[in-house]
């Protein structure tokens, strides 16, 4: 008797239950990125300190384009962990805790998976923007730059092309998923 009074009432999909748990891993997955993200956060600030240490200490006439360089790469490592750390608490606004965003300032809310994504490949550009660039400053003729600016440049157009396309979808999934939110 107890059996059917529970059935009654729990009318929820049989692979409810999964998708709840399921949120949880997404949850360690999004602890897991910030954790990652802090450690490439470190690894820039101490990266930036040791050559500014060792370019007062040691001046060398190469000193000042190893520091641009330096601090160049540097300004690559804060740049993917912030998006990292933008991408962590968009998982957690989205999978874990729904109702979180109105906690978190305007520029930090994600309101789709689409964002995740744009904000993703807006790093990728970033990314291979600053690797050509280092590539550029430290080219002294032993490879064929313009060969990896064309590589380089294939994955901007590609990214490019990617967020061309998926801004001109009606991201309909994405809208649904907002307007079955509460805010409340």
């Amino acid at each position: 008797m107890q059996i059917d009074e529970q059935t009654k009432t729990d009318s929820r999909p049989p692979l409810f239950g999964l998708f709840s748990v399921i949120r949880y891993v997404v949850g360690t997955a999004a602890i897991g990125i910030v954790i990652g993200s802090t450690v490439l956060m470190l690894l820039g600030v101490f990266g930036v300190v040791a050559v500014l240490y060792f370019s007062l200490t040691g001046a060398d006439v190469g000193v000042l384009d190893e520091l641009r360089i330096a601090l160049i790469e540097a300004t690559d490592l804060f740049l993917v962990s912030t998006t990292l750390y933008v991408i962590a608490a968009g998982l957690f606004q989205l999978f874990v805790n729904p109702n979180s965003s109105r906690y978190f300032p305007t520029w930090l809310r994600v309101d789709g998976l689409h964002a995740l994504e744009d904000r993703m490949i807006g790093m990728v550009v970033a990314v291979s923007c600053v690797v050509f660039l280092t590539l550029l400053m430290e080219w002294h003729g032993q490879f064929d730059i313009m060969a990896a600016g064309i590589g380089v440049g294939s994955v901007i157009a590609a990214a490019s092309l990617f967020v061309y396309a998926g801004g001109r979808r009606n991201h309909s999934s994405d809208k649904n998923h907002d307007e079955g939110r509460s805010d409340d």
